[in-house]
């Protein structure tokens, strides 16, 4: 839903949204929904979604995480916006009408996308970057986190992969070398156990690592595959535990994570209906 807003309180002018994406009007639901008008007649299609969670916008460019499609949709918003458009890119499939997820993994797939935090300032590459866009994309079935460097394009591979270690030995894990090739459930510093809310903010990541009750932070100032994560909360510095508790210093289930614009304040929400933690913690 998209809401008009106040150019000065930075509210919505009413409660009512003026627009809405995934669907051709208000009133309709219908997962994947075809819109004709704008050329979306497959059953799978450019205009339609299904289970949409994490969004963010970059350079007038919305990208939405198109859950239960496993892709990312990329919504030009440069000419305003009209309910139904159709995405203008792709990222996970091949083309608008694909929505699989293939097992193992590779560096053009996605599997339930869940979490989107873009940098606007330089690309992400493992040397010093030049100006740029990147795309952070958490992936809850192969517990990982994929990175797209602008220009995008559909079926885009990502550059780097975060949270895949590529020679680990555990279950899900090819441990060929090819960290893109692998869906393991780690408990690692440069491993996670299904991702879900990222954030993005002055060279840090911060990750939702919700299947290891903790919050990860990653310095991406540069950024390469199996990158070690630099800070934890919720467990102690051990690296390796997953501990789910109640306590102040603990997580439970945490679905969302963010941090204020002065980098001085985290917040993190726990609880689903049923799990009962039912709180945001700030650290």
């Amino acid at each position: 839903l998209v809401f008009n807003c106040n150019s000065t309180t930075k509210m919505p002018l009413d409660r009512q949204p003026d627009f809405v994406l995934g669907q051709p009007d208000l009133v309709t639901t219908t997962p994947n929904t075809q819109n004709a008008a704008n050329s979306c007649t497959s059953t799978v299609n450019a205009c339609g979604l299904k289970e949409p969670r994490g969004l963010a916008i970059a350079n007038n460019t919305l990208l939405v995480a198109d859950y239960l499609n496993n892709r990312v949709l990329l919504f030009n918003l440069s000419d305003g916006i009209t309910n139904g458009e159709a995405a203008v890119n792709v990222l996970g499939q091949a083309d608008f009408t694909a929505s699989t997820a293939p097992n193992p993994p590779t560096a053009t797939s996605m599997c339930q996308p869940i979490g989107v935090a873009v940098r606007t300032d330089v690309k992400c590459l493992v040397s010093t970057p030049p100006a740029g866009t990147c795309l952070f994309v958490s992936e809850y079935c192969n517990h990982r986190i994929v990175t797209f460097n602008a220009p995008f394009s559909n079926g885009q591979a990502a550059d780097y992969v975060i949270g895949q270690t590529g020679t680990t030995a555990a279950a899900g894990c090819t441990n060929d070398g090819n960290s893109f090739n692998d869906a393991c459930q780690l408990t690692l510093q440069n491993g996670v156990k299904f991702p879900r809310g990222v954030a993005y903010l002055s060279n840090k990541l911060y990750l939702a690592d919700s299947g290891n009750n903790r919050v990860l932070r990653f310095d991406v100032t540069m950024v390469s595959s199996a990158l070690n994560a630099d800070g934890l909360v919720g467990q102690t510095t051990n690296w390796t535990t997953g501990t789910a508790g109640t306590s102040a210093g603990t997580l439970r289930d945490h679905r969302g994570v963010s941090v204020n614009s002065a980098g001085t304040k985290l917040f993190v929400s726990e609880g689903t209906a049923t799990v009962t933690q039912g709180r945001t913690t700030v650290f």
